[in-house]
């Protein structure tokens, strides 16, 4: 590059850091001088600034917005950047860059639009854009693809379980279920009838059915409903409440003689029922 005179613009910068680098480390043998614009002439390329070429960072014009896909289907991500020089469009899928020609669903359009054809479930994720050039770089909003499979009727991840709990301790009945749409859950007690409006009774976001400070009368069978639109599953259950045995009557002290009858009466209750002995001593 010696005694070469250039045209510097933005286009430039690339060079001017590389010469800056060799003259910070003592090398002299490369240099070049600016011809135009005439406000620079002569100057070393080495010592121009990004500023003095009117040169902008990238601004982004048009940002990305989260999309819902359903199997094989074609995504597009938009995204617009202005900034002189014009610039670079990369795409970064869970903050790791996309690498187009190693997917050839993937295709980076003239306007930096991301295309992803044939959509699968490795695709889903969180997208940004990150728009670049020789005088900075900036990115877009997060965005998120969420994907979706064929439509699949519901089918049970964890079924209920019949479960013991004693009087005044939580109980959990855990049912999960998958499917395309999201299955929703649904319980009923007993002969399928609805639930009762119990704040202590709730549907924990899993889809497990929790009941807090169990009484006697929570004693039953559950059914466990896993509904979306191509049909629909069930599963049953029983939570079975056991309660400490409790004396309802008592036996008092008595004073006989000998000879006669004696009755200490003595009655208990719980569940399962009580077996009631008697001890001497």
């Amino acid at each position: 590059l010696d005694s070469n005179a250039l045209h510097c613009d933005c286009e430039i910068l690339w060079l001017a850091e590389l010469l800056k680098t060799y003259v910070e480390s003592g090398n002299a043998q490369a240099a070049a001088t600016c011809e135009y614009p005439r406000r620079i002439q002569g100057r070393s390329v080495a010592t121009i600034t990004p500023e003095e070429l009117n040169c902008e960072r990238p601004r982004i014009t048009s940002e990305p917005q989260d999309v819902d896909v359903t199997s094989g289907n074609t995504v597009y991500f938009t995204c617009r950047a202005e900034g002189n020089p014009k610039p670079e469009i990369i795409w970064l899928r869970n903050n790791n860059e996309l690498i187009m020609k190693e997917d050839s669903r993937l295709n980076l359009l003239d306007d930096g639009t991301l295309m992803i054809q044939n959509t699968q479930e490795t695709d889903q994720g969180i997208y940004q854009c990150m728009a670049k050039n020789v005088a900075g770089e900036v990115k877009t909003q997060e965005v998120t693809l969420r994907y979706f499979g064929s439509p699949a009727r519901p089918s049970f991840v964890i079924h209920p379980q019949n479960t013991e709990v004693l009087v005044g301790e939580s109980v959990t009945l855990e049912c999960s279920a998958t499917g395309h749409p999201q299955p929703q859950i649904t319980w009923t007690k007993g002969d399928r009838t609805p639930l009762p409006s119990d704040p202590r009774i709730t549907i924990t976001p899993s889809g497990g059915l929790y009941i807090q400070n169990v009484k006697q009368e929570d004693s039953g069978e559950y059914t466990c409903f896993a509904t979306n639109s191509i049909g629909n599953i069930h599963a049953t259950a029983y939570i079975i409440v056991q309660a400490l045995p409790q004396f309802t009557v008592t036996p008092q002290d008595k004073t006989v003689i000998e000879g006669q009858t004696v009755d200490f009466p003595c009655e208990a209750q719980g569940y399962p029922q009580p077996v009631i002995a008697w001890t001497k001593g």
